[in-house]
């Protein structure tokens, strides 16, 4: 089986190290796909390679062109995060919800402070009309060209939850192609709750991610 495991950096495989050595003792093909190449995490990963030199490879996977749409996206995803910040679940963590606020547009911020003080009825139907807005993107060419370059038989994605990330891209077009994928986030599940993936023949949850990969051939 061919895997493109995407991660944020290569920091994020240091929790699926034990899986990977099991997944490329199997004969399974690995190529970890991150977005940002930074030091840290980086013998991991090298070792990993070192290791297991014909089934686990590494590179820079693209992220969005710097175009009109991704200037719409990077509106959007942040602007839809936000408004999830106000259902009353994140009433005791304001740390989190003026996280989110320090990095979305300010016509986003005005209008969930609006929906939390005076009309939080409106999230749900508000968030779906802008989710419907952001799924009308277009594909981005780049992404899909790197996706049918690697013909991955499975993607995998970690963490799933940063803004600016083209992970939501990788997944999407996956999807599109009719590639199971699969989402695998050691982060708590407070602090994203819509990040949970279920695609396919590979459907995973939050935790048992890690087990349903174990029991592959």
């Amino acid at each position: 089986m061919n895997i493109l495991f995407f991660g944020r950096r290569f920091t994020y495989f240091r929790n699926f190290d034990t899986v990977l050595r099991e997944l490329a003792s199997r004969g399974h093909l690995i190529h970890l796909a991150v977005e940002r190449e930074t030091e840290e995490g980086r013998p991991l990963v090298e070792g990993l390679i070192a290791e297991y030199p014909n089934n686990i490879s590494v590179g820079l996977a693209p992220g969005r062109t710097d175009d009109d749409w991704s200037w719409v996206v990077s509106r959007l995803r942040p602007g839809l995060e936000y408004l999830r910040y106000q259902h009353k679940l994140f009433d005791d963590t304001p740390m989190l919800r003026e996280r989110s606020r320090e990095r979305t547009p300010g016509f986003f911020v005005s209008l969930g402070e609006q929906v939390r003080r005076h009309a939080r009825w409106t999230r749900r139907p508000i968030e779906a009309f802008l989710r419907w807005l952001e799924r009308a993107i277009p594909d981005d060419p780049a992404i899909r060209a790197y996706i049918d370059e690697q013909r991955p038989d499975l993607v995998l994605v970690t963490p799933l939850i940063a803004l600016g990330s083209s992970q939501i891209d990788y997944v999407r077009l996956a999807r599109s192609q009719g590639i199971p994928t699969a989402l695998r986030s050691h982060l708590p599940d407070r602090s994203h709750p819509d990040s949970p993936i279920a695609s396919g023949r590979c459907s995973c949850r939050r935790g048992r991610g890690v087990r349903r990969l174990q029991r592959l051939p």
